[in-house]
């Protein structure tokens, strides 16, 4: 399998990459982990950290940063679950303040590390930009920046005029600004953290599928070659839990795709006027994620979210959507009509039915950790989860260790044949409110 086409991001960063050598015969460890991507480098990072003498192994079975870490679009942002406001209603105000200053607490460890490692990942920390595309949008804008600040962010509200002083282009009538939000290379980020894991002396294994997890007194991951066996080990494969035979009750791979322009010219930048290069989301269900990159190409994915039947987390591609998303660019920039995409790509992403993250430690005797998810907000909230896994394993009571989604029991979704009609019915009525609140519309 080409991993480079699996995203543009991937595709620049690992041109020239050589993978590690798989796994071969059987190896003993104090901590093996189940995926290379943010999880499982986070978790590997924080315990060696906090004790440089552990030997730790990690098991990727395509290479470092394959799947979504590797395809994402590069929000370092607050966000954890839904929106803000069903973050505060689901978890209470109590809960979802200590949460939400996690959020921003991961915001800062991403930018921290690629600090102090020097990590090449076209990092900016420009902030963030909510907007509200119709009526509807404009009272949710408005709750949504109000809670934000309740909880503890400088967020800001703008109305139309407000918005259209930062991108004269667009048609939104209301916004909302963040500036605790970064933007970076996810691929390149991968990379980087990659050699930082090897320097600290963490051996990682690519091309190595873990074909079965054995929980017991230790923790063996066996794969084609040989095993990888521990005391402790860690569930890191996110969206692909349900190949370990793990979560299939509580997590599902969601799909989301995202297209790429080419690099706009001078005048096009221009004529939209996105100076401030904030990450952008709309106010949707199925929000509308816009970026530039380094080269000032505008990638833009969501508009909708796809579960395909039994777990398949094959259905990198998909014409329908890409098509939609490559109009919702147009629709929010009338100036680019016409111009040209270079890249087309998906992933899955996990996701749990109320939006929240799971961590924590399970199994008999209490050792295999892990973290999961994310909806879609793992470049914060999973390059941060090693810190969570890092307290757990030394038993070091924290304000992370309190969260309110730490060994918590998420909400139980019935097994297939009935989740596939059950997830594509809620998501239908979801898309049906955002077609409702579209026609709604502005003037």
């Amino acid at each position: 399998m080409d991993y480079r086409t699996k995203s543009f991001w991937l595709e620049g960063a690992y041109e020239d990459y050589t993978p590690n050598p798989a796994l071969e015969g059987d190896r003993h460890y104090d901590f093996v982990i189940a995926g290379g991507g943010f999880t499982g480098m986070s978790a590997a990072y924080f315990l060696k950290k906090h004790e440089p003498g552990m030997k730790i192994a990690i098991l990727e079975s395509q290479v470092i940063g394959f799947g979504a870490s590797g395809r994402n679009d590069g929000f370092n942002m607050t966000l954890l679950g839904e929106n803000i406001l069903e973050l505060a209603r689901l978890a209470g105000e109590d809960n979802a303040r200590a949460a939400h200053a996690w959020a921003k607490e991961a915001v800062d460890t991403v930018h921290g590390l690629v600090q102090e490692h020097g990590i090449d990942c076209d990092y900016e920390h420009n902030g963030f930009l909510l907007i509200g595309l119709s009526k509807p949008h404009v009272a949710k804008v408005r709750k949504e920046t109000d809670m934000h600040i309740r909880l503890g962010t400088q967020a800001e509200y703008l109305d139309a005029e407000g918005v259209r002083a930062l991108l004269p282009s667009t048609p939104a009538l209301a916004g909302m600004r963040e500036p605790h939000c970064g933007i970076l290379n996810p691929a390149k980020y991968c990379r980087g953290m990659k050699r930082v894991l090897m320097d600290m002396g963490v051996e990682i294994f690519e091309n190595t599928r873990v074909m079965r997890l054995e929980q017991g007194r230790d923790i063996v991951l066996h794969t084609p070659g040989g095993r990888a066996s521990a005391p402790a080990g860690m569930a890191a494969a996110n969206a692909y839990s349900a190949s370990l035979g793990l979560f299939r009750r509580h997590v599902f791979p969601l799909f989301t795709y995202i297209v790429l322009t080419e690099p706009l010219t001078d005048r096009q930048l221009d004529a939209i006027g996105w100076a401030g290069r904030w990450g952008i989301e709309t106010a949707r269900r199925f929000v509308h994620y816009f970026r530039l990159t380094a080269d000032n190409r505008i990638s833009i994915g969501g508009g909708s979210a796809l579960y395909y039947f039994n777990y398949n987390t094959t259905r990198d591609r998909n014409e329908k959507v890409f098509s939609q998303v490559e109009q919702a660019l147009v629709d929010l920039f009338p100036p680019l009509k016409g111009i040209r995409f270079t890249h087309r790509w998906g992933g899955p992403v996990a996701c749990t039915f109320d939006f929240f993250p799971i961590a924590g430690v399970m199994g008999e005797y209490r050792n295999l950790y892990y973290s999961t998810g994310y909806t879609g907000h793992g470049v914060s909230l999973a390059n941060a989860s090693g810190k969570i896994i890092r307290d757990l394993y030394f038993n070091l009571d924290t304000h992370r260790t309190r969260l309110f989604f730490i060994n918590r029991r998420p909400f139980g979704f019935p097994a297939e044949p009935l989740l596939y009609p059950a997830v594509r019915s809620y998501a239908g009525y979801l898309r049906f409110r955002d077609t409702l609140d579209d026609m709604r519309g502005g003037a």
